[in-house]
């Protein structure tokens, strides 16, 4: 790094630190909530760090419906497909940029300010809020 320049680490989700779902225990039944006349499932996720997490899917008209996303989840989670998380285009590039380009990858300063010029300028602008 050039001497006197210092690059500041951004905040970001402790989930991101995670690593992959490699299993999961299904919860209960699927769960009316009366509040909001929605079914809900709920399982608790082993992650690839060994931390278990339980996550919630609601908002579902009916118990059937609830049931096939249910199975879908099962099914996604089976095949290593299952993203129990959703970020915004901003959070995954803080992450991306600081811990997985600068620390894990050693790319160069001056290739980390040209890409951290492109996501400040042009894609935090456009698509900063959108999620993923």
């Amino acid at each position: 790094m050039p001497k006197g320049k210092s690059i500041e680490k951004p905040a970001v989700k402790d989930t991101f630190f995670l690593g992959s779902v490699v299993s999961c225990l299904p919860g209960g039944s699927i769960s009316f909530i009366k509040s909001r006349k929605r079914y809900s499932f709920r399982f608790e996720l082993i992650f690839q760090s060994g931390v278990s997490k339980s996550i919630q899917r609601g908002s579902f008209p009916t118990r059937k419906e609830a049931q096939l996303a249910r199975d879908e989840a099962l099914i996604q989670i089976c095949r290593k497909q299952f993203v129990p998380y959703s970020y915004t285009v901003k959070e995954f590039y803080d992450y991306w940029l600081w811990y997985y380009m600068w620390n894990e990858k050693d790319i160069s300063y001056n290739i980390y300010m040209t890409y951290r010029n492109i996501i400040l300028n042009y894609i935090d602008p456009a698509l900063g809020q959108l999620t993923v």
